[in-house]
């Protein structure tokens, strides 16, 4: 088991929450500064994302849907 990965977590929701950053990146309307600073932020992360971080971009993800 990754060390990395926290207790409960799958690699599944580390792919899904870089898929949904992806398609947050790719977005040029519709995000507040800070939100576009924190996801450049996460995009240059190494490993694995943290609970707070994954919680995070699917709150942002929600309100620009």
């Amino acid at each position: 088991m990754n060390p990395e990965i926290e207790k409960g977590e799958t690699m599944n929701e580390q792919e899904e929450a870089r898929a949904i950053l992806d398609d947050l990146l790719s977005v040029d309307c519709g995000l507040t500064y800070w939100e576009v600073n924190f996801l450049d932020s996460v995009d240059k992360w190494e490993g694995n994302l943290t609970p707070k971080q994954i919680a995070t971009i699917e709150k942002i993800y929600e309100r620009r849907c």
